[in-house]
């Protein structure tokens, strides 16, 4: 990730994309489809037509959350490295289970 070389037969790399439910599934998501590994993940192939443009995008009203000490600074390197989530993204009704709801 970030660039640096990686091998997707590691052992750490299979345990963690064997594990069902996938933890961090979004991020681990992302990452395959970023480096387009679904053959690793066969079972979860149907969610390469997902839209994960937005998990390199940051919400707005998270800023909300942090204490007004920080939120200045936090909030202005956030919004200089990233650009908003826009209000039509699938991030708005993300749910990688719905059949678990």
């Amino acid at each position: 990730m970030l660039g640096h070389p990686y091998n997707i037969n590691s052992r750490e790399i299979q345990t963690f994309l064997s594990k069902r439910p996938v933890r961090t599934a979004t991020h681990a998501l992302w990452w395959v489809n970023e480096q387009n590994h679904w053959d690793q993940v066969p079972d979860l192939s149907h969610m390469s037509e997902l839209d994960f443009s937005w998990w390199t995008k940051h919400h707005p009203p998270a800023f909300d959350l942090l204490p007004d000490w920080i939120r200045p600074v936090i909030q202005s390197a956030i919004e200089t490295a990233t650009e908003p989530i826009p209000v039509d993204s699938p991030f708005h009704t993300w749910n990688l289970f719905p059949d678990a709801d």
